[in-house]
């Protein structure tokens, strides 16, 4: 999983998984999913990040060290 932040845009995408997008679908203005050819979800954009967001506080929590994808 990587956080990448575009400050010109002010976008923060999710990247899930090294799998391209085959789909992807805006549930809102500023939030939009990206799902791969099974529908797996394989990225998270949010817009306008900064609003919705302290990004200098993210973290991560009780993360399993493998997590076995569901089939």
């Amino acid at each position: 999983m990587k956080f990448q932040y575009f400050p010109d845009t002010d976008t923060l995408y999710i990247n899930l998984s090294d799998i391209k997008p085959a789909n992807t679908d805006a549930i809102t203005d500023n939030l939009i999913i990206d799902f791969d050819t099974d529908e797996h979800v394989v990225g998270i954009t949010i817009e306008q990040a900064s609003n919705v967001a302290v990004l200098s506080a993210i973290e991560a929590i009780n993360l399993p060290e493998t997590i076995a994808r569901a089939s």
